[in-house]
């Protein structure tokens, strides 16, 4: 009994937990394709950002952290007035309420993405010295799947409905310095979970990609 309960760990539960929010989420879309979930793609992220933030680090850390949520939130700001980082784009409903337009979870998300492109990309990579070279690498691969789908989910979309390559260079840098913060005060212990967040959401929004593209 005591060697089961040493396995079954609190990472473990959080993997399960992550698994089924996005396992469900794409059984959903297949077999009830007229169901509102997708209304709760805020819940979705909140949840995935709890389960995978880890809370007993440094004060330092927490800094950054709360320095890259609250730039992400700005800069999409400033994305969604003036067109000028991004590309012409406004939100939808499904990622929650809005503040001027703008969701704060977005702020949440840009964390969870970096975070999670970068920690994927050191434990691929763990010899790379700078792995926030390579991690916008990876935030672009989900990126480009997130894309083609967010206006189908009403999370976004696009003037005319095209997306401009401008958007995939703004990704990139911002990710890029974003991951260069985040790097400096990153404890190494806590890389698998946001890789496995990564790793889960590239799956899901690659099969969701798979299945548009198919059906």
């Amino acid at each position: 009994m005591n060697s089961l309960f040493s396995f079954i760990r609190l990472d473990h539960i959080k993997w399960l937990i992550l698994s089924l929010l996005y396992g469900v989420g794409l059984a959903a879309h297949i077999w009830l394709p007229e169901n509102n979930l997708w209304e709760q793609s805020w819940f979705i992220l909140l949840i995935s950002f709890l389960l995978v933030y880890p809370f007993q680090s440094s004060l330092r850390y927490h800094l950054v952290s709360s320095m890259i949520i609250a730039l992400g939130f700005a800069i999409e700001w400033l994305g969604v007035k003036t067109g000028v980082i991004f590309g012409a784009y406004h939100y939808g409903t499904n990622l929650g309420w809005t503040l001027d337009g703008i969701p704060p979870v977005i702020g949440l998300n840009w964390w969870i993405v970096v975070v999670g492109s970068l920690s994927f990309s050191q434990l691929l990579f763990p010899k790379f010295k700078s792995p926030w070279i390579i991690a916008p690498v990876f935030l672009l691969f989900l990126d480009f799947f997130l894309e083609q789908l967010a206006p189908d989910l009403g999370f976004w979309y696009w003037e005319g409905s095209v997306v401009p390559v401008q958007n995939y260079l703004a990704w990139a840098l911002v990710g890029m310095g974003f991951s260069w913060m985040i790097y400096r005060t990153s404890p190494r212990r806590h890389l698998i979970q946001p890789g496995t967040l990564y790793l889960i959401q590239l799956l899901f929004f690659g099969s969701l990609y798979l299945i548009k593209s198919c059906c």
